[in-house]
């Protein structure tokens, strides 16, 4: 016969009880912090830090036209504070956003764009074509080398 303490019992179903609305709280927070904004022409979500944020992130990044990741190389840590700057073919930025990642997500009309992201004063372009969200959506990922001191 199994004895159960029934001080540990309490606690287990205190803890199971006390689970479930902390995750609702924690998903909502997420979900607030990022929220859906507008910026001139484009519509996007800005975020991905911690774990919550990032699966929200995740689940929604199919409804935008360019979904971004921005980290380091080698170690592969989510960066922050990058400075990013999406422009059409005849140079005209269409979508500026002077703090952006680890994950941005962006809704942009179909076309040919450069994608230029700025971190740590180092910066990387990329060319890209949208042909819409979803499947036809595009992921890239930007990467810079770490500190030297790390």
């Amino acid at each position: 016969m199994i004895r159960i303490n029934r001080s540990a019992l309490a606690l287990v179903g205190l803890g199971i009880v006390c689970a479930s609305p902390f995750t609702q709280a924690s998903l909502a927070r997420a979900q607030d912090a990022v929220a859906i904004r507008s910026n001139g022409e484009a519509t996007y979500i800005n975020g991905g830090i911690g774990d919550n944020e990032i699966s929200y992130m995740r689940e929604n990044g199919p409804k935008y036209s360019l979904r971004m990741e921005f980290s380091e190389r080698g170690s592969g840590e989510f960066v922050t504070g990058v400075n990013l700057d999406i422009s059409n073919p005849s140079g005209k930025s269409v979508f500026a956003l002077d703090s952006a990642g680890p994950l941005t997500d962006v809704m942009l009309p179909p076309g040919q764009y450069r994608v230029r992201a700025s971190y740590e004063g180092k910066t990387e372009t990329q060319e890209v074509s949208i042909d819409g969200a979803g499947r036809g959506g595009k992921d890239i990922s930007f990467h810079w080398k770490g500190s030297e001191t790390q």
